[in-house]
């Protein structure tokens, strides 16, 4: 073991003695064994409950294809998860959600895994760092050792991607970074224009925390259209085809002229009526 990978794990470790979430594998202790089996090498084990069930990389690699449905549960799972783990002070950054660290569970629900690419929460601005992150769920942030709460959104954003597709981020095409999925897929507008939000390669354009969207999610489940972020998120529960969209600027000119008529026309029949 290099010492960065040892830096990494003893942090895991340090960090996971911490959290308390339901959804966050309970951690139990971890250990060292040395010079194991005469290789002169140090082996260190970290002890956590065990939770029954797959990876989403599993059942990915098993030809499972996730439905809509079941893509908007992991995602609203995930971002209760972030919410708590961004909550706390100072927060903690998972920096590597991907399909192989996410558990789901013979109870139906999902857990966050493998806690050893989180932030030094100690680090100082300037500081050498090591990189992590899984390249195509990692944004270009992370890589400069700029990791904020919207990284993690990213990354979750990345994966969403490839349930929903089953192809890795890394292997669709990109335009302007952007990843480029909403051929292969045949799901809600809307709720691909949510993804999109997660994945803006600009943070300014990207949800700025785990509960607001969360709350952008839970009003396009109920049918409604949340207003952040701006343009980036659809209007509407259905995609509109270009015939409706033609047809819906048709009615609106000609509701538009019929305004204008009546305007010009009502005055002037009030005026005749008067004499």
């Amino acid at each position: 073991m290099q010492w960065d990978e040892f830096k990494l794990f003893e942090r895991e470790a340090q960090v996971l003695k911490n959290l308390n979430h339901p959804r966050i594998p309970k951690y139990r202790d971890y250990f060292s064994l040395d010079r194991h089996a005469g290789e002169g090498l140090c082996w260190f084990g970290l002890v956590q409950n065990y939770i029954p069930g797959h990876s989403l990389q599993q059942l990915l690699d098993e030809g499972h294809r996730f439905t809509e449905a079941q893509v908007r549960s992991i995602a609203t799972q995930v971002l209760d998860i972030l919410i708590y783990l961004h909550g706390l002070n100072p927060p903690v950054l998972h920096r590597d959600i991907k399909p192989s660290n996410l558990i789901w569970g013979t109870d139906e629900q999902v857990y966050l895994v493998d806690f050893g690419a989180v932030q030094d929460p100690t680090a100082v601005e300037g500081a050498t760092f090591t990189v992590v992150g899984t390249a195509g769920y990692a944004p270009l942030e992370q890589f400069y050792g700029k990791a904020v709460p919207a990284s993690d959104l990213y990354a979750l954003g990345a994966t969403l991607i490839h349930l929903l597709t089953g192809t890795a981020p890394a292997d669709l095409p990109q335009s302007n970074l952007r990843i480029q999925f909403r051929d292969r897929i045949s799901v809600n507008l809307s709720f691909i224009r949510w993804i999109e939000s997660l994945t803006e390669p600009d943070l300014d354009q990207r949800f700025s925390s785990a509960s607001l969207a969360l709350e952008a999610l839970d009003v396009l489940q109920a049918g409604g259209s949340p207003s952040a972020p701006l343009e980036t998120i659809g209007t509407g529960s259905q995609e509109i085809s270009p015939k409706e969209r033609a047809n819906t600027i048709t009615m609106t000119f000609f509701q538009y002229v019929f305004a204008i008529l009546f305007v010009i026309a009502v005055p002037s029949f009030l005026s005749k009526a008067r004499m």
